[in-house]
């Protein structure tokens, strides 16, 4: 099933620069809006490291939580869970692409995955499967087309071929999840203007201070426009509730 653009080993060796701290995490105010509290419900996250939406989703929402990953590095997982406070919870190891459960949750979350792969609509698929009727998918992925596939293919490139750009469109999430009886609640671009790279602290002196500047600079933009666009907005949000 899997048509990966990524390996283990691009996980094992780079993108997470892990320290341990408190959780915050984006799209917060997405998940004030449309999630409620609710210590009966089950909340899954595909590709779950470091732990931190899985965190916040049973700090904020009292939810029990799930997680699968592909790679290992289970102790700096249980380190961020007991720093956190979080006792009870439960972490497949497993490839999501071979992974098979009759286990159903109320809330399925993943953030930069889907994009990994070629089939992106089996591995869309394969969410909708673990999730409950009346239940939540949430879907989040970077927006690498129009300005951010120019800043990325100048600053960014080993990592922007790690991505499949053809289903950072939101006719395909429209398409795809009305003819599967789901109700979207949202779906969009977000972040407003933005901009990040993979493995900063690898890039030579000079490039690191080109980078550095141009977030700065989306950084400052964002506080006065507030304006979300396909043209520069960092992030697309797909949320959709599957009907009874």
């Amino acid at each position: 099933m899997g048509q990966f653009l990524t390996d283990k080993s691009f996980w094992e060796k780079g993108g997470f620069n892990f320290k341990l701290k408190k959780v915050d995490v984006v799209y917060a105010d997405l998940f004030e809006k449309y999630f409620k509290p609710d210590p009966s419900l089950k909340c899954i996250e595909i590709g779950c490291f470091p732990g931190n939406y899985l965190i916040y989703f049973h700090k904020k929402f009292g939810y029990k939580i799930y997680g699968i990953k592909y790679f290992d590095r289970e102790e700096d997982l249980k380190c961020n869970f007991e720093f956190n406070g979080i006792k009870e919870y439960k972490i497949f190891y497993e490839d999501f692409t071979k992974w098979k459960t009759d286990q159903k949750f109320d809330v399925v979350f993943s953030n930069g995955f889907v994009e990994h792969f070629k089939n992106y609509e089996e591995i869309t698929e394969k969410h909708i499967h673990l999730l409950n009727k009346g239940g939540i998918l949430f879907i989040a992925l970077p927006n690498f087309r129009y300005l951010q596939f120019i800043l990325h293919r100048i600053f960014d490139y080993e990592n922007l071929l790690r991505h499949n750009l053809k289903v950072m469109d939101l006719k395909f999430f429209k398409r795809f999840l009305e003819e599967r009886n789901f109700e979207i609640e949202y779906l969009g671009y977000y972040g407003g203007i933005g901009f990040w790279v993979r493995n900063l602290h690898k890039r030579n002196i000079v490039t690191k201070f080109i980078i550095k500047s141009i977030i700065y600079v989306t950084d400052i933009l964002r506080r006065y426009l507030k304006v979300k666009s396909h043209f520069f907005s960092p992030y697309i949000v797909c949320i959709a509730r599957r009907k009874h």
